[in-house]
C-alpha cells in the first residue's frame, strides 16, 4: 500500500514537471543574444516597459512585420519597422542575432533568411547582444566591453515624423 502511494506521488510529480516545462514562455528581458530566438508570439520590452519589440500585423492586413511600438499605448503605436519593404505573409518566422551582430528574420522551418539588417560592424565582434532601450532605440553591442556595434534609432525629422537612422 505504501509503495503504491509513493508510485502515485512520483507520477503526479513527474506529470507536473512535464506540464510546467511545456508551458510557453515569452521573453521578459530587454535583450536578445546570439543563442536566443524571438518567435512570432514573443517580444522583448525596454527596461521601463515603455517600448516593445517583436512581430506584429497591422489592423486589416495579412502582412506581418518586426517592429518597435509603444507598449503602454492601447493602439500599440508602431515607431520603427525593420522589414517595411519585405512584409511577411505567415507567422512561421524567427528573429535572431548572428555572431556578426546582424539582425535577421528567418523561416522557422528552413532557416532561410527573409530579411537582414545588412549592417554588420567593421569592429571585432565578441558575443553581440541586442538591447531595446527606453528611448525606443535598439542597439547591438559587444557583451564584454559594451562597445556599440550598430544602432537602430528613432530620429525626428524637422516636421516631427519618425524615420529610421543607422549608426555604427
Amino acid at each position: 500500500m505504501e509503495e503504491r502511494r509513493m508510485t502515485n506521488t512520483m507520477l503526479i510529480f513527474v506529470f507536473l514537471v512535464v506540464l510546467y516545462a511545456s508551458i510557453p514562455r515569452t521573453h521578459a528581458a530587454d535583450t536578445i543574444s546570439t543563442n536566443q530566438i524571438l518567435r512570432y508570439n514573443e517580444t522583448i520590452t525596454s527596461p521601463q516597459e515603455t517600448f516593445e519589440l517583436g512581430f506584429f500585423s497591422p489592423p486589416n492586413s495579412k502582412n506581418h512585420y518586426v517592429g518597435i511600438w509603444y507598449k503602454k499605448i492601447s493602439t500599440g503605436t508602431v515607431v520603427w519597422v525593420a522589414n517595411r519593404n519585405t512584409p511577411l505573409t505567415h507567422t512561421s518566422v524567427e528573429l535572431t542575432l548572428t555572431l556578426h551582430g546582424v539582425l535577421v528574420i528567418r523561416e522557422a522551418t528552413t532557416g532561410n533568411v527573409i530579411w537582414s539588417s545588412a549592417i554588420s560592424s567593421t569592429k571585432s565582434v565578441c558575443n553581440p547582444i541586442g538591447q531595446l532601450l527606453d528611448t525606443g532605440n535598439f542597439v547591438i553591442y559587444n557583451e564584454g566591453d559594451k562597445t556599440m556595434l550598430v544602432q537602430f534609432c528613432l530620429c525626428m525629422k524637422e516636421n516631427n515624423t519618425n524615420h529610421t537612422c543607422h549608426s555604427r
